[in-house]
C-alpha cells in the first residue's frame, strides 16, 4: 500500500472541504430556488382561486341585480295596474254618486216640467207644517189650474199643451221666490208652497203670476196660444192645520175662481166671506 504524501493528503481534504462547501452551497441555492417557486405557485393559484371566487360573486349578484330589475319591473307594472284600477273605482263610484243623485232628482220631479211632483209634496208639505209651527210662521198654499185647457189640446194637439204646461212651470219658477216650492200637482193643476207668507202677501204675488201668464204669447206651428189660469189661495193655520185641510182649503178657492170666471185669484177667506153673506142675504137681494 503505497501512502500519499503529507502534503497531497491535506490538499486532497481542503479540496473534499471545499467541494463539500460547493455541493452545500449548490443545495442551499436550490433548497431556496424550490421554496421561491413553491412560493410563486402558491401565489399563482391563490390568484386563480381569488379570480374564480369574484367571478362566481359577480356573477351571483349580477343574477340577483337581474331578479331585482325583473321585481322592481313588475312591481311597476302591477303599481300601473293598482292605479288604473283605483282610478276606474274613483270613476265608477264618481258615476254611480251621479246616478243615484239623477235617479233620485228624476223620482223627486215631474219628468215634464221639471218642477217637484206629488211624491216630493207629500214629502216636504209635512215638514213645511212642522217648522211653520214650531216657528209660528205663516205658510199659504196656492193651488192653479190652467183655464180651457182640454179645449187648447184638441185645437193644438197634446204637444202644443205640453209646450203650454212647460212654459206656466218656467213662469212659475221666475215668478217665484226661491224659497217657495212650485210642484205639478197632476195634469193642469200646480201646486205652490210659500213658507212664511201671510195671505195678504200670497195674493200680491200670486196676482202678478196671473197677470205675467195673461201677457204671455206661446208661439207653436206659426200659431200664437193665449192661455190663463185660475189660482185659489189657502193659509196655515187660518184655513187648516194639516196638508189635506189646506190643500182641500185652497182647491175650493180654486174652484170658486172658476165658477166666478176664471182667470182670478181668489182666497179661502173671500170665498167663506162671500158664502156667509150670501147666507144672510134676504132672498132676491143682491150681493155686495
Amino acid at each position: 500500500m503505497i501512502e500519499a504524501p503529507p502534503s497531497d493528503l491535506a490538499t486532497a481534504e481542503a479540496e473534499i472541504a471545499r467541494l463539500k462547501k460547493v455541493v452545500e452551497a449548490l443545495m442551499d441555492r436550490a433548497e431556496r430556488f424550490s421554496d421561491a417557486g413553491d412560493s410563486a405557485f402558491g401565489s399563482f393559484q391563490t390568484s386563480i382561486l381569488l379570480e374564480s371566487e369574484v367571478r362566481r360573486r359577480t356573477g351571483e349578484l349580477e343574477a340577483a341585480l337581474r331578479e331585482n330589475e325583473q321585481i322592481t319591473r313588475s312591481l311597476e307594472r302591477v303599481r300601473v295596474t293598482m292605479e288604473r284600477e283605483i282610478e276606474q273605482r274613483r270613476r265608477s263610484e264618481v258615476a254611480l254618486l251621479v246616478l243615484q243623485k239623477t235617479l233620485q232628482e228624476q223620482a223627486l220631479h215631474d219628468g215634464l216640467t221639471q218642477l217637484y211632483n206629488r211624491r216630493y209634496l207629500d214629502e216636504i208639505f209635512e215638514r213645511e207644517l212642522a217648522r211653520t209651527a214650531r216657528d209660528r210662521e205663516p205658510l199659504s198654499v196656492v193651488m192653479a189650474d190652467l183655464d180651457h185647457f182640454k179645449t187648447l189640446n184638441d185645437t193644438y194637439g197634446h204637444m202644443a199643451g205640453d209646450e203650454v204646461l212647460k212654459a206656466f212651470a218656467k213662469l212659475l219658477v221666475a215668478r217665484f221666490r226661491r224659497s217657495d216650492i212650485c210642484c205639478r200637482y197632476g195634469g193642469e193643476e200646480f201646486l205652490v208652497l210659500m213658507p212664511g207668507t201671510d195671505e195678504e202677501a200670497a195674493l200680491q204675488r200670486v196676482e202678478q203670476v196671473r197677470r205675467a201668464l195673461e201677457d204671455l204669447s206661446i208661439l207653436w206651428g206659426g200659431a200664437t196660444m193665449k192661455i190663463t189660469a185660475s189660482f185659489g189661495v189657502a193659509v196655515f193655520p187660518a184655513h187648516g192645520a194639516t196638508a189635506p185641510a189646506l190643500i182641500a182649503a185652497a182647491d175650493a178657492a180654486l174652484y170658486a175662481a172658476k165658477r166666478s170666471g176664471r182667470n182670478r185669484v181668489l182666497s179661502r177667506s173671500v170665498c167663506e166671506a162671500a158664502t156667509i153673506r150670501a147666507t144672510a142675504s134676504p132672498p132676491g137681494a143682491t150681493p155686495d
